[in-house]
């Protein structure tokens, strides 16, 4: 794995291997505004680190002020949106989850993969100040309206983080 820190396009450190970067983070880095991205289920990791962050302090002190949501793989046990009701129990996201975690409590309304399950967390404890959510308009597999009902969910759970609005993007 190699380490890079880019800001504004500007590399401000060379590529690293995980045994080199953590000297030269802990003598240049600001452990108290760290910004965590991921996608798909990289995506449900930053929420639950996100999560976490609100509700306990971080090992190192770290921080989260951000937090980067690129189409995560939320799911749930009821079809909503334009998801298919017929056979939604044999779809690919049921089935690579109950493989994933077959014992998961709650099954696919664990909060871990489903954060609007009842019961879950309340989002309006989110321990980062900024976030951003990316789905595809076009998303094949269907994450696009579950990622959109967790945007509005968090802007309607009283989280205290900036409003922004949506936008189009290229990268």
């Amino acid at each position: 794995m190699i380490v890079e820190l880019v800001s504004n396009g500007l590399l401000l450190m060379p590529p690293q291997t995980p045994l080199t970067v953590y000297p030269w983070l802990i003598s240049h880095g600001d452990f108290s505004k760290v910004f965590i991205g991921g996608d798909s289920s990289g995506g449900n990791l930053v929420h639950n680190i996100a999560m976490r962050a609100g509700v306990e302090d971080l090992p190192g002190g770290v921080k989260v002020y951000g937090a980067y949501l690129n189409h995560p793989y939320l799911w749930g046990s009821k079809p909503i949106g334009s998801e298919r009701v017929i056979g939604f129990e044999e779809c690919n996201q049921c089935l690579i989850w109950n493989f994933a975690y077959p014992d998961a409590p709650g099954g696919l309304d664990n909060p871990m993969i489903n954060p609007l399950a009842l019961g879950a967390p309340s989002l309006a404890t989110l321990g980062c100040s900024k976030m951003l959510i990316t789905v595809a308009v076009k998303d094949q597999l269907k994450f696009r309206d579950r990622a959109v009902f967790y945007y509005e969910a968090v802007k309607d759970s009283g989280w205290k983080g900036g409003r922004g609005g949506s936008c189009l993007f290229y990268i």
